[in-house]
């Protein structure tokens, strides 16, 4: 979704719903709808700036959080990578064994978990993966407590990977708008109930999904993950390292890293958010 969409922008009506621990359900429409439909190349670029960020030699064993049916688990394990992926999808998981079957792919382990569980993985990981906005879904508290157990589940000097809305992109951005993905007509409306970000898809055929998510900037969300004992390696946008996550894209990317031990004469230089 680029920054320069048209949008009919109208007055925002109150949103009802009641926040709750519950994630977001992603309806079967929505995988046909935006899943199935992402492109290649859109494909390849997650999976090189995944690989850059998380070189193989260093971050070998890896958990992928809210994996679906493998889109990046398979591809990061074909390249050798150990991935564990959990979704709490079973038709996703389904599907990504199947493909893992089909293309013989040994490197990937999937499973129906939810990410609420993360506390009883089989770690330490050196990496966990959390793209496509997959993370935020919860409370505030329970935001900070999932992002707190992907710090326990990666060992010392391991990185954590977000792949979140941007609420700067979003703001001021409010209403509704039309348009056509994979053939399908999507009216997508997009409110902000306090800092949550809520966005419903009305599909042509009628049928409806509704998300929503605590709404973070960059820096509110490196601030929280340096409450936890994260520094930051990265924050950019369009998963390209030279891109500032200035309210220009709908998307940013956040790299953190768990204090590792070290001398007292050495600490690794952190690339900070920009802004």
């Amino acid at each position: 979704m680029p920054a320069s969409s048209c949008w009919t922008v109208s007055a925002p009506e109150p949103y009802v719903r009641t926040v709750t621990e519950l994630p977001n359900t992603y309806s079967a429409r929505w995988f046909s709808t935006f899943l199935d439909t992402v492109p290649a190349e859109q494909t390849a670029k997650e999976l090189t700036f995944l690989r850059r960020v998380l070189p193989l030699s260093a971050f070998p064993a890896l958990l992928d959080l809210a994996s679906g049916p493998g889109r990046l688990s398979l591809p990061l394990a074909q390249k050798g990578y150990r991935v564990v992926a959990w979704d709490r999808d079973a038709d996703a998981i389904a599907a990504a064994r199947f493909a893992a079957a089909a293309e013989g792919v040994t490197g990937a382990r999937f499973e129906i978990r939810d990410v609420r569980t993360l506390s009883s993985a089989d770690g330490p990981f050196d990496g966990v993966v959390s793209l496509w906005s997959s993370f935020g879904w919860f409370s505030p508290t329970g935001n900070r407590e999932l992002l707190r157990s992907m710090a326990a589940a990666i060992r010392p000097g391991g990185r954590i990977v977000l792949d979140v809305y941007d609420a700067a992109f979003f703001r001021g951005r409010e209403g509704e708008r039309l348009h056509a993905r994979g053939g399908t007509a999507v009216r997508e409306r997009i409110r902000f109930a306090g800092d949550r970000l809520c966005i419903e898809l009305r599909y042509g055929n009628g049928e409806e999904d509704r998300f929503e998510w605590q709404a973070f900037t960059a820096d509110a969300l490196c601030a929280l993950a340096a409450e936890l004992g994260l520094g930051t390696v990265m924050a950019c946008a369009a998963f390209d390292d030279s891109i500032e996550p200035n309210g220009e894209w709908p998307r940013m990317q956040l790299v953190f890293e768990r204090a590792a031990p070290r001398s007292d004469d050495f600490e690794p230089e952190l690339v900070r958010p920009h802004g």
